[in-house]
């Protein structure tokens, strides 16, 4: 072998060193991720990254749809930067070298899983925020039995990870385990929690039944409310004994439960109890009275006076002169609006696009004039507005796509204060609110709908300009509050429009009198 081979030899035995350490550090070292924002009308990216040396380390071109990569280097200290090219691939503008440190693989740190509860029974699809976290991780739970159960992890953005999974149908505490290669471990004991959410009794019925009507099929006792599990039950407690009767309904869904009552019940009261699952906590809903059927009692039958002493009928009492009669008029706005809105609060997190919303509304003015004679002055109503809106997500986050309706229905009294050619109306009221959620997760295709009603709350204001008297274009501002589990509050800016229908109606005046109905402008 001459100089030159052993010189080769030892060139190729040098180079193949370098590149198995630099593996062995690739392979001990954490990718780390860079994003950007999107150039409108660029032809692409070339992307460079160089060492503390100055070196280079890594240089590509990339697409013009690329937003991010993923580098995949020798734990240490780099720099990078960014080219963007134009149509022809040449470069427009390049950006400032960025520092950034490629860590060692270590164990992960746990920050925050939402939501830390999830319903039994339910595809798993949560959201964790960790720190130095893999995309090669393991992720794994262990039920309260100790089961392990495999999870499927996705990173999303920046810290953020999505897991999904089977449904977990085992109730209690989960432990998560996470794990880098080749095997940095972190536990978060209690990090997830299955159970059925609190139920809410709204009523129980029949509260009365008799012997008779438990002998006849069909008696059945009916608990209604919210979140109830497939685990229902509902019990019986004697007022005369301290075991309680436990019935499986024979028809449950999320928000009624109904069992067959035993035709064995004994007459007495009876206290009625739910539960979400035999271990869970009873919960009152109610009493149901168990009686016999009352006997019919004998009309006793008075007898009729000989015919001698029957006493003449007396004439019918002198007809009474109605009162005199005068007509009234009142106003009747029906209207409608439509705008757009936010929201407020943990909702926020979810629908941070604008809301769309309308509104239905009438109000009953208890004024003959809609304009006081002295070209101003206040005017009081009672109003009745009915509320939509509608909210999007589109499961790009952190979340799952969903889409929120709600429908507001609220009653509440208004005070106006008219010129003659604008009102200022403020308005608060309150009524119920029936919200929707349609959700689908984009990773398993599962789709879920739930859907709650709640008591909502509102007030607002409105300047309304009259081009007749009739007719009223306005601005519309509201603010409702959902007292939903989580609370929603919100804010809404719409343009309305309304036509006044004119109610006539008679005010009764006694004969030498003023008028019983007093009018608020004379």
């Amino acid at each position: 072998m001459n100089r030159k081979q052993i010189a080769l030899a030892a060139l190729l035995l040098f180079l193949l060193s370098q590149a198995t350490r630099t593996f062995a550090q690739t392979s001990e070292s954490l990718p780390y991720y860079i994003e950007w924002e999107l150039v409108a009308g660029a032809g692409g990216y070339d992307f460079e990254v160089v060492n503390a040396a100055g070196e280079s380390a890594f240089k590509k071109r990339l697409e013009a749809t690329d937003t991010s990569i993923e580098l995949t280097l020798p734990a240490g200290k780099y720099q990078f930067r960014i080219s963007t090219l134009n149509k022809f691939l040449r470069v427009d503008s390049t950006s400032e070298w960025v520092s950034f440190t490629v860590l060692a693989y270590g164990a992960p740190t746990f920050e925050k899983l939402t939501p830390q509860t999830v319903r039994p029974g339910a595809p798993l699809s949560i959201t964790l925020q960790a720190d130095m976290l893999s995309t090669k991780a393991v992720v794994t739970l262990i039920s309260p039995t100790g089961k392990k159960i495999p999870v499927s992890v996705k990173k999303t953005k920046g810290k953020t990870f999505a897991l999904t999974g089977a449904a977990l149908t085992e109730r209690g505490a989960y432990t998560l385990v996470l794990t880098n290669p080749p095997n940095y471990t972190a536990t978060r004991k209690a990090a997830l929690q299955v159970a059925y959410p609190e139920p809410t009794i709204i009523s129980a019925a029949p509260a009365q039944v008799s012997r008779e009507e438990l002998a006849a099929p069909g008696a059945t006792l009916t608990v209604r409310g919210k979140n109830f599990s497939p685990e229902a039950t509902l019990g019986l407690k004697p007022s005369r004994g301290t075991d309680t009767l436990w019935l499986s309904p024979n028809a449950l869904s999320a928000t009624e439960a109904s069992a067959t009552l035993p035709e064995t019940l004994d007459t007495d009261t009876y206290a009625v109890f739910f539960r979400n699952a035999a271990d869970l906590a009873e919960i009152p809903a109610g009493t149901l009275v168990v009686e016999k059927k009352p006997e019919v009692k004998a009309v006793a039958v008075t007898p009729e006076p000989p015919a001698d002493k029957v006493k003449e009928p007396e004439a019918p009492p002198k007809e009474k002169t109605p009162p005199a009669e005068k007509t009234v008029k009142n106003w009747l706005f029906l209207g409608v609006a439509g705008g757009a809105g936010l929201i407020f609060g943990e909702w926020q997190d979810v629908y941070n696009e604008p809301v769309i919303a309308g509104a239905l509304f009438a109000d009953f003015y208890l004024s003959p004039r809609l304009v006081p004679e002295s070209g101003r002055g206040l005017l009081y109503s009672v109003g009745l507005r009915a509320d939509y809106a509608t909210m999007h997500n589109d499961g790009t986050g952190e979340y799952v796509k969903s889409d929120t309706q709600t429908l507001s229905v609220i009653l509440g009294p208004a005070a106006t204060y008219a010129l003659s050619r604008f009102r200022f109306r403020l308005r608060i009221g309150g009524g119920i609110d029936y919200l929707r959620i349609d959700a689908k997760d984009l990773a398993t295709g599962e789709k879920t709908n739930e859907s709650s009603l709640d008591f909502a709350a509102g007030t607002g204001l409105c300047v309304e300009f009259l081009p007749t008297e009739r007719i009223a274009l306005g601005i519309d501002n509201e603010l409702i509050v959902i007292a939903n589990q989580i609370p929603i509050t919100r804010y809404t800016l719409a343009l309305s429009a309304s036509y006044a229908i004119p109610i006539k109606r008679q005010a009764r005046r006694a004969p030498g009198q003023g008028l019983i109905h007093k009018e608020i402008f004379q």
